[in-house]
């Protein structure tokens, strides 16, 4: 469900026509980010030490949505909604 709500507030953002503050903004995106990074985060923990791969990709998946925090706080509102 988080994830669905997470790719609606993205490219087809039913939130693209409302005036968002640029703090609003980026705590809206912030938090869908922190959700998924945490999502990420507890694949990882679940797999088998033994899945390399997997437990390589859920970490990386994690700290791509870290990266996605940083850059809101970091980029204006305008740019956001580009």
């Amino acid at each position: 469900m988080s994830a669905l709500f997470y790719y609606t507030t993205g490219t087809f953002s039913p939130f693209r026509n409302r005036t968002f503050t640029e703090k609003a903004l980026c705590d809206e995106l912030n938090f869908w980010n922190n959700i998924m990074s945490e999502h990420a985060q507890f694949v990882d923990g679940m797999l088998d030490p033994t899945e390399t791969a997997l437990k390589e990709s859920a970490k990386a998946t994690a700290v791509r949505f870290e990266r996605l925090v940083e850059t809101c706080i970091n980029t204006p509102e305008n740019i956001i909604l580009d």
